[in-house]
């Protein structure tokens, strides 16, 4: 499957009703699923209108559901319900102004019961959506390219972060209030 992506081309998982799957975005923009345990394609659907960087999954306990989020050169992020074959359950369009949205994660936070998105695009901010597609905050740096989003809870102080790796360096940020937790440099590029 060629794709230009950056992010996550596929995910695989065990769904929350024992199925045992991969996901990815096509050649042909559509959302894709393969059952790992028939060998078959499941069910493919147009999902975007121009090249898919990110195909993640996240389970998400409270509502009992399996989301695949996506991210698209057509500036849109997308959340799917895979347990209802791929039902769209929020489309944020024109997330960033640029060309494109490399990466694009879920903070699902079970201390507020609450889900979050999070996109980022080459030469923008970070931004923080809620699960109504409203924007909530901008962070980060706008000067350099995000090429991966992702997010990590400390179980021992309870607390969220949001990691962002770029053209320069790895990123943390606090969840709580954005702030900047600790930057990891390494050689050039």
């Amino acid at each position: 499957n060629k794709s230009n992506s950056i992010d996550c081309v596929f995910t695989c998982f065990k769904s929350i009703r024992d199925e045992y799957v991969a996901v990815w975005g096509t050649p042909a923009f559509n959302v894709e699923a393969y059952d790992l345990v028939t060998n078959k394609v499941v069910f493919s659907k147009l999902a975007h209108f121009s090249t898919i960087f990110t195909t993640r999954h996240y389970l998400d306990k409270r509502n009992k559901m399996d989301i695949i989020i996506t991210s698209s050169y057509d500036k849109s992020v997308k959340l799917w319900n895979f347990n209802e074959s791929c039902k769209l359950i929020l489309n944020i369009a024109n997330a960033h102004t640029g060309f494109y949205i490399y990466s694009a994660c879920l903070l699902i936070n079970e201390l507020d019961n609450k889900t979050y998105v999070i996109s980022s695009a080459p030469n923008e901010y970070l931004k923080l959506w809620n699960m109504q597609g409203k924007h909530l905050n901008d962070f980060g740096v706008c000067n350099q390219s995000t090429y991966y989003v992702s997010t990590w809870f400390d179980s021992k102080s309870k607390k969220h972060y949001i990691i962002n790796a770029n053209s320069v360096d790895v990123k943390v940020y606090n969840f709580k209030d954005l702030s900047l937790f600790k930057t990891y440099k390494g050689t050039p590029n």
